[in-house]
């Protein structure tokens, strides 16, 4: 019998039938005619490549010369556009593996084996630096190592919610990272969907390499009453990824950048969750990451037809590497100009001395640095009227509904015009007030009363006519 049959037949004995098929229906109809050859290297362990991550903390003379000898090269030769000179990867098209490093305490290793895929994510992340990090599903610890190589964040936490996963996220670290640098790390045990609460706009980077449906892995498990539990909780999986995500939103400062990876091909656990996380947070964006798509097109095979902020790395024979999706996003200050165009003395009626009811402006009108500014402001014009204990603070009930930060202008013309009422306007963290009719007041020079006055945006200029505005957060009619 031939090596190749021999080994055919092991492969047929771990391979695990039902989520064979569970995969063959779903990715069928996902990728189409692509399905098949990446199904042939899945199911092919004997045909699978690994990559080395060189040590830059490790002094190793020798090793780079040795791989070369035996057919290794540097990975990554196009340009990218994020690469640190430090940052030492090196692969080859034979599906040899190189002999792995035992651990030693209190020795490093010189190099880590890993999935030559697995470093997209990183690459994506673009840490500088000095910058603040979270790995926020950080075991077993590869993509942790690799940020270490790219640069030294100015603090870098390392979180795994799993026990056994997280000592052996530490073990990764101690095995590659100096004792100086491990003492700048912070690890923890967190509940993922958590941190974003606990630590709101903390870190400049984040990554969510987020617990998926392992598609490597999963096909050969060896229990197969396991491999049903756990296609049967795969339906889950997308609710805990968006919830990891939408806390690794929170936990961004607001211009920092946020990479999510899976190992899946997975349409519900990869776009579907990032289309998911776009449409419900009004302060992310998608990242274009065309560029770094084409500079490692030559050594990836990446499915086509995806958005310019995603990639998703196929592998096939002479090209193993993957499943690997990625996804980059941003943390934006979306910020709406509100101009409220007023033709009537009733915004405000008070119903009660605990109660004040408003009523939705005549014209309003939204320009900002999103469409969802715009689209969002539009449908405030309809939104049924709320009801405010207190006064009614503009700015909060504008806010609640964009999810945004906004400010908020009132067209002086129309106020001088219709209102002769008595009000109270507050302006500023400094909360300077100015009281007494509307006709009295805005005829002053309200720049010494405190206010500040600003010309509308030329967005709109039909409709605001380039009318003087003030900015108050609070408006109170009596």
């Amino acid at each position: 019998m031939s090596l190749e049959k021999k080994t055919q037949g092991k492969r047929q004995k771990r391979i695990c039938q039902v989520v064979l098929e569970h995969f063959e229906q779903q990715y069928t109809a996902e990728l189409g005619d692509a399905w098949s050859s990446v199904r042939d290297v899945l199911t092919s362990p004997w045909c699978w490549q690994h990559a080395l991550l060189l040590n830059r903390f490790s002094q190793s003379p020798g090793l780079e010369s040795s791989l070369a000898e035996q057919g290794y090269q540097p990975a990554f030769p196009a340009a990218l556009p994020y690469l640190p000179a430090a940052f030492r990867c090196y692969t080859t098209t034979a599906p040899a593996r190189f002999p792995a490093q035992k651990h030693q305490p209190g020795r490093l290793k010189d190099y880590y084996l890993l999935n030559a895929a697995s470093l997209l994510p990183v690459l994506a992340l673009e840490v500088e630096d000095g910058e603040d990090v979270l790995d926020l599903c950080a075991a077993p610890g590869g993509k942790s190592v690799a940020i270490l190589q790219c640069a030294c964040p100015g603090r870098f936490h390392c979180n795994e919610y799993d026990d056994l996963r997280s000592r052996w996220l530490e073990q990764t670290i101690e095995s590659f990272i100096p004792d100086p640098l491990i003492n700048l790390i912070r690890f923890s045990k967190l509940d993922g969907r958590q941190i974003g609460d606990l630590q709101p706009e903390f870190y400049d980077k984040v990554l969510v390499d987020a617990p998926c449906s392992n598609d490597r892995s999963w096909l050969f498990s060896a229990d197969p009453q396991q491999a049903v539990l756990r296609l049967m909780q795969r339906k889950e999986l997308s609710s805990l990824q968006f919830q990891l995500l939408r806390s690794a939103v929170k936990a961004l400062r607001p211009g920092g950048s946020l990479v999510y990876s899976t190992c899946t091909l997975s349409r519900a656990e990869n776009s579907d969750v990032i289309s998911l996380i776009l449409n419900c947070c009004s302060n992310v964006m998608p990242v274009d990451m065309s560029g770094m798509a084409r500079g490692v097109s030559q050594e990836f095979t990446l499915l086509s037809g995806m958005q310019q902020h995603e990639l998703l790395v196929l592998p096939e024979k002479g090209r193993a590497w993957g499943p690997m999706y990625v996804a980059k996003l941003k943390k934006v200050i979306v910020k709406c100009v509100i101009l409220i165009h007023v033709d009537k003395p009733d915004i405000f009626e008070n119903h009660s001395a605990n109660e004040t009811h408003m009523h939705s402006p005549k014209f309003l009108i939204a320009v900002g640095n999103s469409e969802f500014a715009r689209s969002e402001a539009e449908m405030l014009r309809t939104v049924s009227e709320p009801k405010l204990t207190g006064e009614p603070d503009l700015k909060q009930v504008v806010t609640e509904k964009l999810r945004c930060e906004i400010e908020i202008y009132i067209d002086l013309s129309f106020l001088r015009a219709n209102l002769n009422q008595s009000l109270t306007l507050s302006v500023g963290s400094e909360g300077e007030k100015l009281e007494g009719s509307a006709a009295t007041a805005f005829n002053n020079d309200v720049t010494q009363s405190g206010f500040k006055q600003q010309r509308v945006m030329e967005t709109d200029r039909k409709t605001a006519k380039q009318q003087k505005a003030i900015v108050p957060s609070k408006v109170t009619f009596t």
